[in-house]
């Protein structure tokens, strides 16, 4: 209906496929400006013409013509009456136009006579208003809209079509679920009020089995469904020995050997190495600037750029994790799709064939992700940082205290931790002293103002610090970098890679 023009439209007010309204005239003016055809208008100009229209439909009446008084003659003193002299016949203005030198062809007279009068034209105008000529004001056409919804009601409710109503298809996907849920689907349920002390279920699954799981996975219908139960069957075996990890040897070792001493700083080389790199310079610069050093003084070490990023990722835990991913951003090769060479969404190819060889194949794009292990090892491996981190420890043993003696309600509610699946966790021993608790947060970015750069970037926030330190950007942990400049159209397939490793270093 996008297509319609005025041509193959009549005149007044028209109801489009896409539920608009489009206003044809045909008034005096906008048939002059559209050579004789009615013209698409603006709802106010449809409305404002409407005058126009109907005094096409109407014309006004001619006016009546009274007989001029007969001039008297300048010696009367009295002028004369109209029965002193006999009636003239009418003179025509077309008199060049008479055929045949017959009479005029127009007898003003009788056309006269048939004009009607006032009275005639305000019962044609009354009955005007009861008429509809395609659509002539918003009142008519309200008219018409609510008979026809009336009229389309009553033939609904007598009708079925499959799917009558929101609720007609609620009832019915509720009955279909009904009977397609295996009869063990609930048994393992914990429901809603349950006291998780001492209940041994998973707090990773919330009580859902694997068979649970399975069953479920077989019931996804929808593609995105299924992809998704994919990426969860999948988080369900993590392992850090898995091909899913990607995680550096060395990186590896640390994170399952932590070590127990503080990193020595007092070497000046690593010092002046790491100001170096801390400049937010690119890899040519640092390089130019190390050279200038060792030439100046050849007796400093000054570390090359791989092996100052290596001590920063140790002394950090900041360890990036290379994944392929669409050049299009619409999925990362994770997952199930870590075998694919070929984007299923838009087709395009994984590996850059300029760059690859037989014996080792580039991906033409890549994103990373910064497992969140070696992050909070750093954290605890300092003293001072590993205080903040038994905030939540000392705070939740204070919130216990309190409960026990306010009858398990807490009087003020200023925290998560307050909340009662948290506690709960806790005095069932789900959450252990010791252990991070961590809120997952992503989000895309633009970052120019004059061009499109979506990038999405999610971050970790450490809920055991306090609430006046978790959320400055010293606290705040990285998970993962998305470049765009597209929004990434299957995220699962992009945060698994952190979400596996989370996974992992839990059941580890």
């Amino acid at each position: 209906m996008n297509s319609i023009t005025s041509e193959s439209l009549e005149a007044g007010i028209h109801r489009l496929a896409n539920g608009t309204d489009t206003y044809i005239c045909d008034c005096d003016a906008c048939l002059r400006k559209n050579k004789g055809k009615p013209k698409r208008v603006p709802r106010t100009t449809y409305f404002r013409h409407k005058p126009n229209r109907l005094a096409r439909l109407f014309p006004p009446p001619l006016p009546a013509q009274t007989p001029a008084p007969i001039p008297a003659p300048s010696s009367s003193k009295r002028p004369l009456d109209a029965s002193d002299h006999p009636e003239q016949p009418p003179i025509s203005k077309h008199k060049d136009d008479r055929i045949d030198g017959t009479e005029d062809d127009f007898d003003i007279p009788e056309a006269a006579d048939n004009i009607p009068g006032p009275d005639a034209l305000d019962r044609a105008f009354n009955h005007l208003e009861d008429t509809n000529f395609g659509d002539m004001g918003p009142k008519d056409r309200e008219e018409e809209e609510e008979a026809r919804v009336e009229e389309a009601q009553a033939c609904v409710e007598d009708t079925n079509f499959g799917d009558t109503g929101p609720k007609d298809r609620e009832e019915e996907e509720e009955a279909h679920v009904e009977d397609n849920i295996p009869e063990n689907f609930n048994q393992d349920m914990p429901p809603d009020d349950i006291d998780l002390k001492g209940a041994d279920t998973d707090l990773g699954t919330m009580g859902w089995t694997d068979e649970d799981l399975d069953e479920l996975q077989q019931m996804a219908c929808l593609e995105d469904a299924q992809d998704s139960m994919s990426f969860i069957t999948a988080l369900r075996k993590a392992s850090l020995d898995d091909t899913h990890s990607k995680l550096p040897p060395d990186a590896l070792d640390r994170l399952r050997n932590p070590p127990r001493e503080l990193p020595d700083m007092s070497d000046p080389d690593l010092i002046l190495s790491l100001k170096y790199y801390f400049a937010n310079t690119t890899i040519a610069a640092y390089n130019l600037i190390r050279e200038a050093t060792i030439e100046r003084h050849p007796e400093d070490d000054v570390y090359s750029h791989y092996r100052v990023k290596q001590a920063v990722c140790e002394l950090s835990g900041v360890v990036p994790i290379v994944n392929d991913m669409c050049t299009n951003t619409c999925l990362a090769f994770t997952g199930p799709y870590a075998e694919l060479d070929h984007c299923p969404r838009c087709g395009e190819d994984r590996w850059d064939t300029k760059k690859s060889s037989p014996h080792k194949k580039v991906a033409r794009k890549t994103f990373d992700t910064f497992p969140v292990g070696p992050q909070l090892q750093a954290l605890w491996r300092h003293p001072d940082q590993a205080k903040k981190m038994r905030w939540r420890q000392e705070y939740t043993n204070k919130i216990i205290d309190e409960l026990k003696t306010t009858n398990g309600i807490p009087e003020v509610y200023e925290d998560v931790l307050h909340g009662k699946q948290y506690l709960d966790a806790c005095q069932s021993g789900k959450i252990k002293d010791g252990d991070a608790v961590l809120m997952f947060s992503i989000d895309g970015a633009q970052l120019y103002e004059s061009k499109q750069s979506d990038c999405w970037i999610y971050i970790w926030v450490i809920f055991d610090h306090a609430p006046d330190v978790r959320y400055k950007k010293k606290y705040i942990l990285p998970g993962g970098i998305i470049p765009g400049p597209k929004k990434p159209k299957n995220l699962d397939s992009f945060i698994f890679p952190g979400l596996h490793h989370l996974r992992a270093i839990q059941t580890e």
